[in-house]
């Protein structure tokens, strides 16, 4: 089972994954965040044009893709990926290809309002602040106009953990109806 954890920069789907994995410890379970993976492979092949982001980055989705399908490999292991899906090149080159081929995703995004999604961003110093509000209007139209089957998570006055006890909610309301866990 893939547990997908999507949405815009900066509305904290590593903080909840590492939450999610953290009470999910005992199973058979495996964390992929896509910016680690992103950065140990810009740096093993140098990866410069082709999409500056791992969503817009064809030899990352690729490769990204490859990792998923050896990890998958282990029926009973859950996998939880935390990774935007907000490019067209990333929804059919890794996210479609790998709910067509395995159809055992369980696709989380996380929404906030548009300020307090904002104001997260600026309190970020991970990553370029100044793009993630550039483009953060887009990425929220993207994930709107592309998932509406997705569970959708309001992350408004909730913290990481609490997000994350939605999610194993689910999860285990799943578990029941039978799905390979």
């Amino acid at each position: 089972m893939i547990i997908w954890i999507d949405g815009t920069y900066g509305i904290g789907k590593t903080q909840v994954a590492l939450k999610v994995y953290e009470k999910l410890r005992d199973n058979k379970i495996e964390l992929l965040n896509s910016d680690q993976y992103y950065r140990e492979i810009i740096k093993e092949i140098a990866i410069f044009g082709g999409g500056t982001m791992p969503q817009n980055n064809k030899i990352f989705l690729k490769r990204f893709r490859k990792i998923i399908e050896e990890k998958i490999s282990d029926s009973s292991k859950i996998i939880i990926i935390d990774m935007a899906i907000t490019e067209m090149e990333c929804k059919e080159t890794l996210f479609n290809y790998i709910n067509d081929k395995y159809n055992n995703i369980m696709h989380f995004i996380l929404n906030a309002t548009f300020d307090n999604i904002q104001n997260r961003i600026k309190l970020d110093f991970n990553r370029d602040r100044e793009d993630a509000l550039y483009y953060l209007d887009r990425n929220v139209n993207f994930l709107e106009n592309n998932f509406k089957n997705a569970i959708w998570i309001d992350t408004n006055n909730k913290t990481a953990a609490e997000v994350a006890d939605i999610i194993i909610k689910h999860i285990f309301r799943e578990k029941k109806k039978d799905i390979s866990f």
